[in-house]
């Protein structure tokens, strides 16, 4: 009981806290007032200090500490509803003094088990944490899982809209019932995901450009207890995509401060913020005045021509390739997969149909040339990662395929979502001889047809996850024209995102969001939450 209204006082102190505060420091202070809490009182693992949700915004996590009789090695579980959904982690730190962290709670009560290590055997101490209703709206509904050849860990997203109330970045298990979530009213929203090895994450937040929501004022590198160690921000806006390079300097998207146009360059960051280098991506390709491709013009910009020329080539995601010190990255206008040399700044070779309107000379000299004849090119793509090896992955939207596929004078009447399609696709590039070949796809046919958002990631030959981001579907399940998910009162179905593990061509995962009108997922990533072995550790 002592625990419980200590934890209550806890809470009031960060209800107080500002939602726009510097979260830096208010969190240190959160650490020096858990250090002293600690220091004044001796709490055992037979009776363990318990904070549900320590910093305020992760809600379905804990934070125990009590001290053992010997120095001991710690191991824990968090039951699940069964063996597939329980989380066991077998820390190495070998103390008297122990700080565990504790993720994949279930809202609501909890069963977690301590079990003590030492010379003397080992104990197991059953821990009961209760916590409290979560804001998150979206639902997961899983339709296929099959536990023996999906990749472990949990599956975390951050939703595609930032407007929701109820949408937050989240977690969710093989049963699709929600394990973590992030309930700061801004963070991880129409948001990167990045995992780094010492198991933080990127997120953006912030939103700085009303008129473009995708530009973050700042992203940060936080922890699931919720624990922010460091904010990332530019002069320019960062916009879509950031990579954590291993010297610790950042590669970003941003809008160049003071350009007329945007979504078309990258800057390279030292942990200091520090811009030390851009790339304006428009003038490597060598183009200028150029505006949005006609096939976008009718449901975005309508006759605006400024809008259009600002926003012509829109890239949304970036990679890094260590190989060759190269950068990747796609534009969702321009329909290209583009390599450029980081040093030199030159282009190695861009994946894009010569249909594409807005190919120079110079360009189409950098054109990877099919090394079939049926070979398909991308259309609006996502999520592009380099494998090694000359092996590249995206999400293939194939927004207006069938524009394209009926060439570059086709009226836009013609376009019919029934005849596009998505996909997951892995190619391979040989760069000495300018070709390109389909290695690997999935794909179904109009039915998960998803024009925007979206991502793909590799765990090894044949094993893959996808998010198909933003489904809409009319009553009757066939797919919506594109226009319906920008414009919510004309839409007759939820946007659902459709979250796919295929190994070795076989669906061994599939889940559907559901819960609110708009349920779209920007990017999904799966990974166990306990990537460290170490304890937790309190900033001094």
């Amino acid at each position: 009981m002592k625990i419980f209204q200590w934890l209550c006082v806890w809470s009031c102190i960060l209800c107080s806290i500002p939602v726009y505060a510097d979260y830096i420091q208010e969190q240190k202070q959160m650490d020096a007032d858990i250090a002293s809490e600690l220091s004044q009182k001796e709490y055992s693992i037979e009776n363990p200090l318990v904070l549900v949700n320590p910093y305020g915004i992760s809600p379905l996590t804990a934070l125990i500490s009590f001290r053992t009789k010997r120095p001991s090695v710690i191991g824990i579980t968090v039951q699940g509803k069964d063996e597939a959904t329980t989380l066991h982690h077998q820390f190495q730190t070998k103390t008297t003094t122990h700080l565990i962290p504790i993720y994949g709670l279930y809202e609501g009560n909890n069963t977690v088990i301590l079990t003590e290590r030492n010379e003397q055997g080992e104990k197991s101490y059953p821990l009961q944490i209760t916590t409290e209703k979560i804001p998150l709206e979206t639902k997961v509904n899983v339709k296929t899982a099959d536990t023996t050849l999906m990749k472990e860990g949990l599956t975390f997203a951050t939703p595609g809209v930032i407007v929701n109330p109820g949408s937050f970045a989240f977690a969710f298990d093989k049963n699709g019932d929600i394990r973590w979530v992030l309930t700061d009213p801004i963070m991880g929203k129409m948001s990167p995901l990045h995992v780094l090895d010492n198991g933080t994450l990127i997120l953006g937040s912030e939103e700085h450009d009303p008129k473009y929501t995708v530009a973050y004022h700042s992203l940060y590198e936080i922890d699931l207890l919720g624990k922010i160690y460091h904010k990332i921000q530019a002069e320019d806006d960062i916009q879509h995509d950031i990579v954590k390079l291993s010297n610790g300097n950042y590669l970003a998207l941003v809008n160049i401060t003071g350009k007329e146009t945007i979504a078309d360059a990258v800057v390279e960051l030292t942990p200091n913020n520090e811009v030390i280098d851009r790339f304006d991506i428009d003038d490597i390709l060598g183009l200028k005045n150029e505006r949005i491709p006609r096939t976008f013009e009718h449901y975005l910009y309508k006759d605006n021509y400024k809008r259009e020329k600002m926003d012509a080539m829109h890239l949304n995601s970036l990679n890094y390739d260590a190989e060759d010190d190269s950068i990747i990255m796609t534009a969702r206008f321009y329909n290209f997969l583009l390599k450029v040399d980081r040093k030199t700044k030159e282009i190695k070779w861009i994946l894009a149909d010569p249909k594409n309107a807005w190919l120079n000379d110079k360009t189409r000299a950098k054109l990877l040339k099919p090394k079939t004849a049926d070979f398909d090119y991308i259309y609006g793509a996502h999520a592009a990662k380099a494998h090694g090896n000359g092996h590249f992955t995206v999400l293939d939207n194939g927004t207006y395929r069938d524009i394209y596929d009926k060439g570059a004078n086709a009226p836009i009447d013609s376009y019919n979502p029934q005849n596009s399609w998505s996909r997951g696709v892995e190619f391979f590039i040989d760069e000495q001889n300018m070709t390109v070949e389909t290695v690997w796809q999935y794909k179904r046919g109009p039915e998960l047809y998803n024009h925007y958002l979206g991502d793909v990631d590799k765990y090894g030959e044949g094993h893959y996850l996808m998010n198909f981001g933003d489904v809409v579907a009319d009553e009757d399940e066939t797919p919506a024209s594109v226009e319906l998910s920008l414009n919510p009162a004309k839409q007759p179905a939820p946007s659902r995102a459709y979250i796919i593990e295929v190994n070795q061509g076989k669906v061994v995962f599939e889940a559907i969001t559901d819960g609110m009108m708009n349920n779209a997922m920007y990017r999904v990533e799966r990974f166990n939450p306990y990537v460290l072995d170490t304890e937790y550790r309190l900033e001094k």
